[in-house]
């Protein structure tokens, strides 16, 4: 997916209006992306965590403590009521197939990255704007990472039979964890 600036309308010379232009880019982006059924859910968390992602990059380069705040706990909220989810069912459902198909290195890499975002979402402290600025470029770059190469080298790889099977335990976990999430929302 293509990370798409929603800053406010600037006509330039031209007399175009960018935001006409950004929301054909984002209707072509959707309809032209390939991904299989069963991991679409997972690529629909991650258009959410790139909005949040541009939003903490921005509230980082030089907004109101306020905003800053404001930013940190959409964050937190996002990680109680989704992320958590999301990132169990990837460590769960996708990782090992990463693993086998060679590729534990990007396995590894994004093992990594998901500890990191959670251990800092995670944090009882209040968190500044450079930590948020940096928390933003990660949560970016990890997204790109899993759309770009792991999803289609898992696309390419596994069986119809093993997507699909990944498609059920993706909806099991995201509807126990809604049941979940609704009994107590601060459970991740």
């Amino acid at each position: 997916m293509t990370a798409i600036n929603d800053a406010p309308s600037r006509q330039g010379h031209t007399g175009v209006n960018s935001n006409k232009i950004r929301m054909k880019i984002r209707v072509e982006s959707r309809s032209t992306m390939k991904r299989t059924p069963e991991l679409i859910p997972l690529s629909r968390d991650h258009n959410h965590v790139l909005q949040l992602a541009r939003r903490a990059r921005q509230a980082a380069d030089g907004a109101s403590e306020a905003d800053i705040t404001a930013c940190w706990q959409a964050l937190r909220e996002a990680w109680q009521s989704e992320m958590s989810a999301h990132f169990a069912a990837e460590e769960r459902l996708l990782f090992p197939h990463l693993h086998e198909h060679g590729q534990a290195e990007l396995a590894t890499e994004l093992e990594r990255e998901h500890d990191a975002i959670r251990r800092t979402l995670t944090r009882a402290d209040r968190l500044d704007g450079t930590r948020l600025g940096v928390l933003g470029e990660v949560l970016e770059h990890h997204v790109r990472v899993e759309e770009r190469q792991a999803f289609p080298l898992l696309e390419r790889t596994l069986s119809r039979r093993e997507l699909t099977a990944i498609g059920a335990d993706l909806a099991s976990i995201r509807t126990s964890s809604a049941v979940q999430h609704h009994a107590d929302p601060r459970s991740p």
